[in-house]
């Protein structure tokens, strides 16, 4: 995806005033979703429910690598050296594991709904120094009619962070995205005669649209355009 300077321009500009006896304090917005981003791109989806017989494993398994193509011009007139900076484009995996056999009254760190859960980052156009930060958190649907099921029938809400040191200070800009999956639709579903049941993504890629929720100066001097 190439930006345009129209794009840059229209990212939320914060101005952070400079005081030499007071910190800099973190300043943001929640600008409006910005339409010509390329969405998000989930390349590969599984998971994996266990038979529950003894001898095995009680732990449910998903699986899942997201994409961000763009290459987003740094706001605040981002530059390093004078010249213009990007955040890259940047991928990573996700991986969630609980137990379903337990009771998530008594053990509710078991309950794979609503916890966000960091994701790994992988190689980035340019070298990893640049790499951002991948959340996904799991939630609740019922688009199969059979209630919501967390390797079945569920949403994925990926965010990402990326930072970047800036001449005077430190920009960071916040995406978030949903995505729905659900057997009988974008998913696939096999089940074994011992009860276990993998579920993959049954298309090239689903894409994501995500918006930007927050543009941060985190640190020292952020300059508007023209400053």
């Amino acid at each position: 995806m190439i930006f345009t300077t129209a794009l840059a321009a229209s990212l939320p500009l914060l101005t952070a005033a400079h005081s030499s006896s007071h910190p800099q304090l973190p300043r943001q917005s929640n600008p409006d979703p910005n339409p010509q981003l390329l969405p998000w791109q989930v390349t590969t989806l599984t998971t994996h429910a266990p038979s529950g017989r003894p001898g095995n494993p009680p732990y449910s398994v998903l699986f899942v690598n997201i994409t961000d193509p763009n290459t987003i011009p740094v706001p605040f007139n981002g530059t390093s050296m004078g010249s213009p900076i990007s955040f890259p484009p940047l991928s990573a995996a996700c991986v969630l594991r609980w137990n379903g056999y337990v009771s998530i009254d008594t053990y509710p760190e078991e309950d794979p709904f609503g916890r966000v859960t960091d994701c790994t980052v992988g190689p980035a156009a340019v070298n990893l120094a640049t790499a951002g930060r991948w959340t996904v958190t799991v939630g609740k649907q019922n688009e199969t009619g059979y209630g919501p099921s967390a390797t079945r029938d569920f949403t994925l809400t990926f965010g990402l962070e990326e930072s970047m040191m800036v001449e005077q200070g430190i920009v960071s800009v916040r995406y978030e995205g949903t995505g729905s999956f659900a057997v009988g639709g974008n998913l696939g579903l096999e089940c074994g005669g011992s009860g276990t049941c993998n579920v993959w993504l049954n298309e090239t890629v689903v894409e994501v649209e995500q918006k930007l929720v927050a543009t941060t100066c985190l640190s020292g001097k952020c300059l508007e355009e023209g400053e």
